[in-house]
């Protein structure tokens, strides 16, 4: 499963680079969006929890920071701090898939990112509206 995140963020760094700097910004930057994207599936199973067992389980603006919080620390120390994680090491297992398996996991990435981004907002109205869980 962490090689999933692991392609993902080696995915957003090469998105958010270009031929002639990929430098410690971009680096950052692929370890905040990964840590939002994980962050915001968490909050959405939390959400349709929520929803599943018609209970109010405690979705505030506190709780949503804290999870956030947590998923961007751990997502920036496993790719920032951690050598074994690096842009460089995680670059080499990508090389070592075929080109098919490659373009296989990018749209499954794309299609990740895509869901991540999308789901978080209009799921939140809806149980917003539904229980009034914020």
């Amino acid at each position: 499963m962490f090689r999933f995140f692991d392609f993902t963020y080696y995915l957003t760094f090469i998105f958010y680079s270009n031929e002639k700097q990929q430098d410690v910004k971009n680096s950052d930057t692929a370890a905040t969006v990964v840590g939002f994207m994980m962050s915001s599936n968490a909050i959405c199973f939390l959400f349709l929890l929520s929803l599943l067992f018609d209970k109010n389980i405690g979705i505030n603006k506190p709780t949503v920071v804290v999870i956030s919080l947590l998923f961007q620390i751990v997502t920036y120390v496993r790719y920032i701090y951690k050598s074994k994680y690096s842009i460089e090491a995680i670059e080499l297992k990508w090389n070592a898939l075929s080109i098919e398996k490659r373009k296989k996991t990018s749209k499954l990435i794309a299609a990740y990112a895509a869901f991540s981004i999308l789901s978080l907002i209009p799921l939140a109205l809806f149980v917003h509206k539904m229980k009034g869980n914020l």
